[in-house]
């Protein structure tokens, strides 16, 4: 069976598949004219928390987790699978270095690119600190993480908490949007659309938003992510995919 080559590799399943996305091309979970909450109502929560070294180890848990996806934006799925052996702090920086190993878009699983999250002023709500905070409480023994950073809330039958997986962040990530106000209707994984749409209506370059969120395209981006007040597609790849649309 493991000698047998894939079957998305096979040129009828390809051409198959292609049709099937002609015929029910995928849409955004959330319509385009909707606008994305706003993820400073989490920032807001946490200001009024307690600070890291006061909080249980599930309060930290789901801080270093809501503040991380704030901060970078990812699928639930890359945050399962961000390795903590990756995290370094950059010495002249202060930048927090890391690495996702076998992330959903990549067919084999292998680190991605290196990315970096910067610190913020206020310790409080830093992204950076929370994590180094959590990282530190989760070293002993009883952690069994297999070098992902987030661990279960609860131990199991041996006493041992385990590497949690990305239904498991959605559904911390859902727990501090209510605790936060955020409507009943976004789920966990919206961080992607919210925190995407905050950078681009706050200024940052478009080009920086798509590294961090590691989209492929321009378009991904826009069409099912960006609830910003702009458009990022590029103006020569919105006038090809028009034109193309019209000889069709």
């Amino acid at each position: 069976v493991f000698s047998c080559p894939s079957p998305a590799e096979d040129p009828l399943i390809k051409r198959l598949v292609a049709a099937v996305k002609k015929i029910h091309p995928p849409q955004p979970r959330h319509p385009v004219d909707e606008p994305a909450w706003d993820p400073s109502v989490i920032i807001d929560y946490w200001l009024g928390q307690p600070g890291n070294d006061e909080l249980p180890l599930r309060e930290l848990a789901l801080k270093s987790w809501s503040l991380w996806a704030i901060a970078t934006f990812p699928r639930p799925s890359d945050g399962s699978k961000l390795v903590r052996s990756t995290l370094v702090r950059h010495e002249a920086t202060g930048a927090l270095k890391f690495r996702y190993f076998g992330t959903k878009e990549l067919r084999l699983p292998v680190f991605t690119v290196e990315l970096a999250v910067h610190p913020d002023v206020q310790k409080k709500i830093c992204a950076v600190v929370a994590i180094e905070a959590y990282l530190s409480r989760t070293s002993g023994p009883a952690f069994k993480h297999g070098d992902r950073v987030w661990c279960s809330l609860t131990s199991g039958k041996n006493g041992c908490h385990h590497a949690v997986g990305s239904e498991t962040l959605s559904r911390w990530m859902r727990d501090i949007m209510i605790r936060s106000g955020v409507p009943a209707h976004f789920t966990g994984g919206s961080i992607r659309m919210a925190g995407a749409s905050k950078r681009l209506d706050d200024g940052w370059d478009p080009r920086a938003v798509l590294m961090i969120g590691r989209w492929r395209s321009w378009h991904v981006l826009d069409a099912f992510y960006n609830r910003a007040g702009c458009r990022v597609l590029p103006q020569a790849t919105r006038h090809k995919k028009t034109s193309r649309a019209r000889s069709q």
